[in-house]
């Protein structure tokens, strides 16, 4: 419908108060009014402006500066004072996108006409201009541009346009490391918005107050708020808003020393400036995604990442070419180019010093500190590192003080001061963890938790280069810290009932959508994608399948449990064998129930791993595709060489540790956790009952009075319900009540509890989309959230399943797969595969292990026993290997 001319300034006022509670809604409306035949030429230069604006305030800069032109230009003949008005907007657009030099021209044409004629123009312009210096990292000149126009503001009675420039001075403050002061403007800011604020430049205020929080020491709270309010701005279709606040997560990650997930986000970032058409945004991702690979040791990336950020971002502001120049030092160091860089990186340090005193600075001091290490001078780097330390502690950068700890360890080290190089390898391990605590969110956790490959790994191999007593206890303790720690957090917290089942519903969706992929069209289906969309922002931002936000006192509980002296007194007579690949190689401690923790280092672990490990799982692999009458006919070809490839790994894992335990519990790292550990262990003659764990602080003193309940589920082939109907008869044999179902809902039924469940069905597990991992049951794919603890608490979970006993290995030693979600809920003993099995075999394995276990052994020995069983019976490693005992 066609506005009246009369209205036309009243439908545009009304998209103005759209613009700064919805700039999406603002944009429609503004096209909408546009494509109205205007009344007149001034109308229709008005409407320009209008669009121009709403198009600035969703993040589609390119867009919004033509608009102003095209705006201008049909203003300037017709009213001369609203085409000067038109540059307001048009000066903060050209800011955004990094074009200085073009907004401060702009500036110094229009000021002069604005003054005669509206000093609250001249305000507004003076705003936008201190926005331009802002992004160009001068916060100093932004200052009084902001003071000016808060006078101009409040005078008139402008209240959300002085909490505007407020909001802008506190952003200078912040950029100063002036935190009182930014506080003090951010209260203006807020007084000036009163009860109910706009809701974007509300959540902006937010944003600036949860970057304070995190400064100041709660960290928890500030990064909460930080990427929920990231997720309110997508709502609000303001883009270069949401980009600006996943930039500064991405410089936490990346001061933490996750260069991985810290380039995944800069790379993110980098996608959606551009689209945006805001360069030096662009160019901010850019930058960072340079440090993250210079990080990474990838020069090449490195050269093309800071090629882009040199073109697009400012060309006179002197903190980002100090930046700049401060990468290109690091890549030099790389090189062995080392010639005059102390000296200039000495005179870049007293700029930054009054720049940016905090994370630009505390980077240029590491940088100087690495140089003299490199010289050797670790004299002199170890004060640049503690200067370091002292100005990262009151700052943002506080992610970098585990690493400034590392650092400062190897200074110590190579002064021949032992007890410090020790004293700060393990200062390092304790910093970070404390870091990761405050990160109350588990996917941001996860994240984080990728420095722990770099941090634990130096500072356990410095400790045991240096320690002079307990040398071994301790490098221990700094290892065990690092192991799945949402593991543990989820045995001592669950989700809420409602929050729980509304993940199960979104779960179930995703399973039965991949399902019918599977069946009828490609695993990429927009579909499939939709739905992984969802479930990865509920993941990444909120609750998730099993895991939720934590408390920081249920993290700190988690913490403490990892301690050695929490678990090491539940080992009874078992001995425990912790594997670890460090910075330098892979070693393995061993643990006994009484007497001294040994480490023993696997010095042919690594080339045997590249060299048999490889080879003999493309065999099973391989096995697993072939039909039944060639499988028999491949198996029986290879079966020499897979039992040679089991010797040589028994020989480069085993042989070394001199065990002479009969029970032992193996605790995995990194690729070991795909290995036949248990069978390679079972092949020595002493060995009689090995079992896994994904960290020992799930040892358990006691095994429970076993529940005479059994529950057996399969899917809807014959040879899996035959499997169900053989163990029924042995369970009831041995006095079990016996269920069997094809449902999944039959596990929810009992809510009494059940001793042991069986599962024989096809399983898929998704290394990639570890959500997608199900069993396929009767009534749909049963999915790692419907293990139940009220059910599974005490119980043993046999999985007869295809590569059940995987897992998505996260940085930091996190996993995710049946073996932690079973554990989550309170299940005693698991029995899982590595690969995927033919059903004979499946079968055959079953009735042994049950054979064991129903005469009351534990599940780890019942493996063993019907793994040497079908090994005696001279069967292929294919079928006997693949299973293992958890528990």
């Amino acid at each position: 419908m066609k506005i009246p001319p009369s209205d036309l300034d009243g439908a545009r006022a009304e998209v103005m108060q759209w613009l700064i509670r919805d700039p999406g809604r603002a944009l429609r409306e503004a096209r909408a009014l546009l494509q109205q035949a205007s009344p007149t030429l001034r109308d229709h230069g008005l409407n320009l402006r209008l669009l121009a604006h709403a198009l600035r305030a969703s993040g589609r800069l390119e867009e919004s500066v033509q608009n102003y032109a095209n705006a201008h230009a049909v203003l300037e003949s017709i009213d001369p004072c609203a085409a000067a008005r038109t540059t307001i907007g048009w000066v903060q657009a050209l800011a955004m996108l990094g074009r200085l030099d073009e907004a401060a021209d702009l500036v110094r044409r229009v000021r002069p006409r604005l003054r005669r004629d509206d000093n609250l123009a001249v305000a507004r312009l003076d705003t936008n201009l201190a926005n331009a210096w802002l992004h160009a990292g001068n916060a100093k000149a932004a200052g009084p541009l902001y003071r000016r126009a808060y006078r101009v503001f409040e005078a008139a009675g402008c209240k959300e346009e002085s909490a505007h420039a407020a909001f802008g001075m506190a952003r200078a403050h912040l950029r100063r490391g002036d935190r009182p002061r930014s506080r003090e403007w951010l209260g203006r800011s807020r007084a000036a918005l009163g009860s109910d604020p706009p809701p974007v430049l509300g959540t902006y205020v937010d944003a600036t107050a949860a970057i304070l929080d995190v400064l100041e020491g709660a960290r928890g709270r500030g990064l909460d708020t930080l990427v929920n309010l990231g997720l309110r701005l997508d709502h609000f279709e303001d883009r270069r808003a949401a980009v600006e606040v996943q930039l500064y997560l991405t410089t936490l990650l990346l001061g933490l020393g996750c260069v991985g997930a810290a380039r995944r986000s800069a790379d993110e970032c980098l996608q959606r400036a551009t689209e945006i058409g805001s360069r030096f945004d662009a160019a901010r991702s850019a930058l960072l995604a340079a440090r993250a690979c210079e990080e990474q040791g990838n020069a090449l990336d490195v050269t093309h990442y800071l090629s882009m950020a040199e073109e697009m971002g400012p060309k006179d502001a002197l903190l980002w070419r100090s930046r700049l120049r401060l990468l290109q030092a690091r890549v030099d160091m790389s090189s062995g180019r080392v010639g005059g860089i102390h000296a200039e990186l000495a005179r870049l340090q007293g700029k930054l010093d009054r720049l940016d005193p905090s994370a630009t600075a505390v980077l240029c001091r590491r940088i100087r500190a690495e140089a003299w290490l490199v010289a050797g001078r670790p004299a002199v780097a170890a004060r640049l590192l503690r200067r370091a330390r002292r100005q990262a502690a009151a700052s943002h950068a506080r992610g970098s003080l585990p690493r400034l700890a590392l650092l400062l360890a190897r200074c110590a080290e190579a002064r021949g001061d032992s007890r410090s190089a020790v004293r700060w390898a393990e200062r390092s391990v304790t910093e970070l963890e404390s870091e990761l605590m405050e990160w109350h969110i588990s996917s941001l956790r996860s994240e984080g938790a990728e420095a722990r490959d770099v941090v634990h790994g130096e500072a356990a191999d410095i400790v045991l280069r240096n320690a002079r007593r307990r040398r071994v206890e301790r490098a221990l303790e700094v290892v065990v810290r690092s192991r799945s720690p949402r593991l543990i957090e989820d045995l001592l917290e669950h989700l809420p009932a409602a929050e729980r089942e509304n993940a199960r519903r979104l779960h179930d969706e995703i399973l039965q959508r991949h399902q019918e992929d599977e069946e009828g069209f490609d695993s990429t289906t927009r579909s499939r994608s939709a739905v992984m969309t969802s479930m990865e922002k509920k993941s990444r931002f909120g609750p998730g399948p099993g895991f939720g936000p934590r408390s920081p006192q249920v993290v700190r509980r988690a913490w403490r449990l990892r301690r050695t002296e929490n678990w090491r007194g539940r080992l009874g007579s078992r001995t425990l064998v912790l594997f670890h690949r460090s910075a330098t190689q892979w070693r393995a401690f061993i643990v006994p129930a009484r007497g001294p923790v040994r480490s023993v280092a696997l010095d042919e672990l690594s080339e045997t791993l590249k060299r048999v490990w490889r080879p003999l799982r493309l065999i099973f692999e391989t096995a697993a595709r072939l039909t039944r009458d060639r499988r028999e006919e491949f198996l029986d070809r290879t079966h020499e060489e897979a039992e040679h490839s089991l010797t040589c790994l028994r020989q480069a894992i085993v042989t070394p540790l001199d065990l002479d335990a009969s029970r032992v519990i193996l605790i995995p790292d990194d690729q070991l956790h795909d290995l036949p550990l248990e069978a390679i262990f079972g092949m020595q003659s002493q060995i009689v009952e090995v079992s896994r764990l994904p960290h020992p602080a799930l040892l358990r003193s006691s095994r429970p009075r076993r529940k005479p309940t059994a529950l057996l589920l399969h899917g809807s082939s014959p040879g899996q319900e035959a499997e169900v109907r053989a163990l029924g008869r042995r369970f009831r044999k041995s006095g079990f009540t016996v269920h069997t179902s094809q449902r999944r809902r039959a596990l929810a039924s009992h809510t009494e509890g059940v001793g042991a469940l069986h599962l024989a069905a096809h399983g898929v597990f998704h290394r990639r989309d570890h959500h997608l991992s199900s069993i396929h049951l009767g009534d749909g794919p049963m999915g790692f959230d419907h293990l139940r603890s009220r059910s599974l608490r005490g119980a043993l979970i046999v999985f007869s399943s295809c590569e059940s006993g995987l897992a998505a290995r996260r940085a930091g030693r996190d996993l995710d797969g049946w073996i932690t979600s079973g554990f989550a809920q309170g299940v005693r003993e698991m029995v899982l595969t590595l690969w995927k099995i033919d059903d004979s075999a499946s079968r055959s394995f079953a009735a042994s292990f049950y054979d064991h276990w129903l005469k009351g052994r534990s599940a780890g020995e019942s493996a063993v026993h019907a793994a040497r069983e079908a090994r005696r019976r001279g069967e292929h490693p294919y079928r006997w290997a693949a299973h293992f005992a958890a528990g």
